[in-house]
């Protein structure tokens, strides 16, 4: 399946977990998936889906400069019919494994239904676990219910 909206619709792409490529956090340090989706059947016959993507920013200096996570939420109604709703986006720059951290230093770019969040240690802190506990769900197989976990979690714009 492939529709131009929100890409190819495949087999997953592992992410090559090497001593200097891992993601600095906790609960984001153990993915393994640079993306995944889960998608259920709604009662009115249309398709409803969530979908992460994780994508790196090479630099010359270092593997990798940064990670950018992408969640979308999609819903597709017929076959030309599809529309994607990007919920929260966070860049996270790279540093040293064994350095000591603050997230709101890691934390460049948090981006929620479409708004640009002001970044400080508890927004950077809670939208990285409400980023994570949303990817758990969908490598889980269940379609999480987005808005709950972003309230729980405070991440509102």
């Amino acid at each position: 399946m492939h529709n131009p909206q929100i890409g190819p619709i495949t087999d997953d792409k592992m992410i090559q977990n090497e001593g200097s490529i891992q993601m600095p956090m906790g609960i984001l340090g153990g993915m393994t998936r640079s993306s995944n989706q889960v998608f259920q059947k709604n009662n009115d016959d249309s398709l409803e889906g969530v979908r992460y993507i994780i994508s790196t920013q090479p630099s010359r200096l270092r593997p990798i400069r940064s990670w950018t996570i992408l969640i979308e939420h999609w819903v597709c109604k017929a076959a030309d019919d599809i529309v994607v709703h990007d919920v929260l986006r966070l860049c996270i720059e790279n540093m040293e494994s064994n350095k000591t951290f603050n997230y709101g230093e890691i934390i460049s770019d948090i981006v929620i239904d479409g708004s640009k969040i002001a970044i400080d240690s508890n927004m950077a802190f809670n939208a990285a676990m409400s980023a994570g506990v949303l990817m758990n769900k969908i490598d889980a197989g269940r379609v999480p219910d987005i808005e709950k976990i972003l309230r729980i979690y405070n991440v509102q714009k």
